[in-house]
């Protein structure tokens, strides 16, 4: 059971962290619209 509850962990972190990544160059291409 632990070792289902921490691959279960370890692969929403790595989706946290792909959506966090995708969200912030999102954020950098919106600000290089409104700078232009």
């Amino acid at each position: 059971i632990k070792h289902s509850v921490a691959a279960l962990a370890a692969g929403s972190l790595t989706f946290i962290a792909f959506f966090y990544s995708l969200f912030s160059i999102l954020l950098i291409f919106r600000r290089r619209d409104v700078i232009r």
